[in-house]
């Protein structure tokens, strides 16, 4: 991947945002149907989706300092 073309990089951070964003709503409508309140559910899907976008940043620079010098 070209990191100075802008183009690539927002389209790649879109998907992965979309990936984690469809993993939290699961992750949320578990906790729903498992009986838990709204609020439960809303901070399980933020949590998600934070562990989400870390785990896609320390990939990231893992695979920039490995791979691409």
């Amino acid at each position: 991947m070209d990191y100075r073309k802008i183009n690539s990089h927002i389209i790649l951070s879109l998907i992965v945002f979309l990936v984690g964003v469809i993993i939290s709503m699961i992750g949320r409508r578990v906790m729903l149907e498992k009986g838990f309140d709204t609020g439960t559910a809303n901070l399980t899907f933020v949590i998600i989706l934070g562990i989400c976008v870390i785990g896609y940043l320390v990939i990231l620079a893992t695979l920039a300092h490995s791979i691409f010098p």
